[in-house]
């Protein structure tokens, strides 16, 4: 009996296997009429597969879950080979019923205008009747009189002008549209200096100017929000809106197209309860990104205010004013999001997974630093660290001011935002390990360390972007776009090949640091108000990576060392001035640092070690150090336009003026002894 049993319950699996599972190796007809079970109101699911595998034992179960992924995976190939072939046919038909809402628009438009004639037609013919029926002496005579009158050509396309915006508008032309609103104020402008036009024609064109670029501008928002406005189409309603003067409310649709976008896929995800939340927050991660890095292709990395729109999320006075930093589009469109995240966090910490919310916030955070990295001119970071990305195409940061507002993005994100967002996990955190008394004493302090290695790699990725910069123009000073360099050792060696005393002052490529850096704080200093530090940082940083690159120039000390002609005293001397004008700058300016000034000191070492190779002593062919110290002077005062500061003395107050004191005799001594 036991026997038979097996034997059944092993030919009712085989049947199961066989037919790939419930039956699905049967012909046309037998498979439709299996599935008109499905089809019947009063279908019930559990019911149905409690009856085909009450049966069946655990291996042929594990079959038929095979059986079903096969089946999963070959449906999703079928529907994505059926979406490719239909796939340019959708396309065709959404842009003819695109075309045709757009027309039936027009028609519409066209209509109401004509309507709107015809009314005023009718009411200017009553209008005339009551005229002519009260004929009084002068009223008369002056309507007469300027019937008569010739109209000149300006007063007729003022009369023309509204008809002509409103036809633009219900044709939905709209670059034609804004030439004209800007022609009509270029005109009004004229007509009110000259006086070519009467008060009363220029008070009526001025207000046609006004009430259509207010018709215009509700109607690019309109566009705008509509669902199926996408890519370059927003893109353009939303420059149009700035065009015509209203920047911040083009700002806020922009980022709202990008949020309700998010918002969209975001509903589309749906949880799965056997991948224990994994998958979809993988998904939910990727969706956020590819927001900010969709947000990121369109900015144009010009640092603003955020939007002064209320926040749906309902979000505290406190919190608004923290939000209030100026940054570009995607930085605002990544910190609001943040922002947003923050703001319902209980349930991530009821499920302990605060260390998991800091560590997924940190690789959105790297990936986006990994996006500003890319929109740097020639970044030389390889392809390998900025996995994660997503190979979005970000635009490029051309000017050095766009260039330093991705550091004002990164640097603010890093050191204020994020962490000041991120601090909502500690205090739940810590009253829910109050109320909880078998949590251990170390678990209540562990929170503040993890938080502070968390903000430390904050500010490793934004060094990162730091360093990409700081090559970047490093290179920029030291290559020309013939590959060619100005800083090489034929400037220093060809110089006692003159028979004139040259006239001394540091070469080309040090000018040309210092103009830099010059340039850059000045630009800094309004994007960095109140973290003047990072400024600091980041000047200290590209001189320092101009002086390695010096020092760790090979072809530049093999043919210093041992090429065909020694370097000479007047060589010797212009190396040593270049080398202190950058010691003396950087000291001045209070971004030099005690490694910079051990890299001069090591270079001027050795480029003296080899002058004393040739069996002459440095010190007797280089001038004092007072001689330095006024040509570097009159230099910076040269090159900057300023007066001279009392006696040359630099700022007591320097973080850097107990270094910056030391002697260059000391140097000097080092490099001859």
């Amino acid at each position: 009996m036991a026997a038979a049993s097996v034997k059944s319950s092993r030919s009712r699996g085989s049947s199961v296997t066989a037919n790939g599972g419930l039956g699905l190796g049967l012909n046309g007809s037998q498979l439709e009429d299996k599935l008109n079970i499905f089809k019947s109101d009063g279908f019930d699911p559990d019911a149905f597969v409690q009856s085909k595998c009450h049966s069946l034992n655990e291996k042929e179960i594990r079959q038929l879950c095979n059986s079903l992924l096969d089946l999963k995976k070959a449906s999703a190939e079928e529907m994505r080979r059926s979406v490719y072939a239909n796939y340019s046919a959708f396309i065709r038909t959404s842009k003819e019923i695109s075309d045709l809402e757009g027309e039936l628009l027009s028609i519409r438009n066209l209509l109401s205008t004509q309507a709107a004639l015809i009314h005023g037609l009718s009411e200017g013919v009553n209008i005339h009747s009551m005229t002519t029926t009260t004929s009084q002496g002068s009223k008369v005579h002056q309507i007469f009189k300027y019937e008569d009158r010739e109209t000149s050509n300006i007063e007729k396309w003022t009369l023309e002008f509204p008809d002509l915006l409103d036809v633009l508008l219900a044709e939905r032309r709209i670059d034609e549209a804004l030439a004209s609103l800007d022609e009509g104020e270029r005109l009004a402008a004229e007509a009110k200096e000259n006086k070519t036009l009467s008060q009363d024609a220029l008070l009526s064109l001025q207000t046609a100017i006004t009430e259509h670029k207010q018709k215009l501008a509700d109607q690019l928002a309109e566009a705008a929000c509509q669902p199926s406005t996408r890519g370059i189409e927003l893109r353009a309603a939303v420059s149009a809106l700035k065009r015509l003067g209203d920047g911040p409310r083009a700002h806020s649709l922009l980022l709202n197209a990008h949020y309700q976008r998010f918002l969209y896929n975001m509903r589309s995800l749906r949880p799965s309860s056997t991948s224990y939340g994994g998958a979809y927050t993988a998904a939910l991660s990727q969706l956020v990104f590819s927001a900010i890095a969709q947000a990121a292709t369109a900015d144009n990395w010009v640092l603003t205010y955020p939007p002064s729109v209320a926040r749906q999320s309902g979000r505290s006075s406190g919190s608004v004013v923290t939000f209030q930093h100026k940054l570009s589009s995607s930085a605002h469109r990544f910190n609001s999001m943040v922002q947003d995240f923050f703001e319902d966090v209980g349930p991530l910490l009821s499920m302990q997974l605060g260390g998991p919310t800091l560590e997924g916030l940190f690789q959105v955070f790297n990936s986006y630093v990994n996006l500003l990295i890319k929109a740097l001119p020639g970044s030389i970071e390889d392809e390998g660290n900025l996995e994660g990305s997503g190979n979005k195409i970000v635009r490029l940061a051309e000017t050095e001011t766009q260039q330093i507002a991705l550091l004002a993005n990164a640097s603010l994100l890093a050191d204020e935002l994020l962490p000041r967002a991120a601090m909502k996990l500690s205090p739940i955190n810590q009253a829910n390990i109050k109320d909880d008394p078998r949590k251990k004493p170390t678990d209540r302090q562990s929170r503040h360390p993890e938080q502070r290695e968390w903000r430390r790699r904050l500010q490793r990725s934004v060094d990162r972007l730091r360093d990409s910069f700081c090559q970047q123009h490093a290179l920029d000073l030291i290559f020309t776009e013939d590959s060619d360099t100005p800083l090489c050792a034929d400037m220093y060696i060809n110089m006692d090949e003159n028979t004139e005393e040259p006239e001394w002052f540091p070469s080309p490529v040090f000018q040309e640091l210092f103009t830099k850096l010059n340039r850059m704080a000045s630009i800094a200093a309004d994007m960095f108000v109140g973290r003047e530090r990072f400024v600091t940082l980041l000047l200290m940083r590209l001189t320092e990576t101009v002086i390695l690159y010096l020092s760790n120039d090979q072809s530049f000390w093999e043919d210093i060392e041992d090429g065909q002609r020694p370097l000479g005293p007047l060589g010797l001397q212009q190396f040593y001035l270049d080398m202190k004008f950058v010691y003396h700058f950087s000291s001045q300016r209070r971004y030099s640092s005690r490694h910079l000034h051990q890299v001069i000191n090591d270079i001027i070492s050795r480029a003296m070690a080899v002058f004393s190779s040739t069996g002459m002593d440095p010190d007797s062919v280089l001038p004092e150090d007072e001689w330095f110290i006024d040509i570097c002077q009159e230099a910076i005062e040269k090159l900057t336009g300023k007066t001279k500061a009392v006696n040359g003395e630099r700022d007591l107050n320097s973080p850097t003026a107990s270094v910056s004191a030391q002697s260059t005799s000391s140097v000097r001594s080092h490099g001859s002894s």
